[in-house]
């Protein structure tokens, strides 16, 4: 989706609908199963609202959602570049939760953009690592001055208590691992086709 020339992004247009569609059953229901089923539903409406809203900010810059996933996944703060080694693809992989062979197509189409350059890891001489080229790091920044005006408009929603609260409890949720997911995810080595 990278586009070869990059525009001007539209002005913000952003419009925070307070209520979201209401389910018959609230997060604060009694049963286990039922509280669980409505909250994931609200956070599936939140989420794809704001992946929404977010996706209409950056299209301006020729950048798709997944793009701009990988872009900041490499993005680290000035004072945090010297000391960064970039990430392979397979830790992007993990990061944003792709597979390896979108990864892998979204890695070249950046690198081609220019946005993405590879190198040699320092720890491990086999291993390509990836980092925001100058082009790239220029953009992220460009793309987060520009997303300012977007960022005050949500965080009109939610002050600073209730955003770290939000962030705390989804990490917590992103560490337990389903039974169904432990049930799917091979064992052993699976670049070789060995099982444990």
């Amino acid at each position: 989706m990278i586009r070869e020339s990059f525009r001007r992004p539209r002005e913000s247009n952003i419009v925070i609908q307070p209520n979201l569609p209401t389910s018959p059953i609230s997060p604060s229901e009694d049963q286990p199963a039922l509280r669980w089923a409505a909250l994931v539903a609200l956070v599936s409406v939140a989420a794809r609202r704001l992946r929404a809203s977010l996706a209409e900010q950056i299209a301006g810059h020729g950048l798709g959602e997944s793009e701009f996933a990988l872009l900041w996944a490499c993005y680290r703060p000035a004072s945090d570049r010297l000391e960064a080694e970039g990430l392979t693809q397979i830790e992007l992989s993990q990061l944003l939760e792709l597979s390896p062979a979108s990864v892998s197509g979204l890695v070249e189409d950046l690198r081609r953009a220019g946005l993405l350059a590879g190198a040699r890891s320092t720890v491990d001489r086999r291993r390509q690592v990836w980092h925001l080229s100058e082009q790239g790091d220029a953009l992220i920044r460009r793309l987060l001055e520009e997303l300012s005006v977007w960022a005050a408009t949500l965080d009109q929603t939610c002050d600073a208590t209730q955003r770290e609260s939000l962030a705390e409890a989804l990490q917590r949720l992103l560490e337990v691992d389903s039974p169904a997911r432990s049930a799917a995810a091979p064992t052993g080595d699976v670049r070789r086709g060995v099982a444990a």
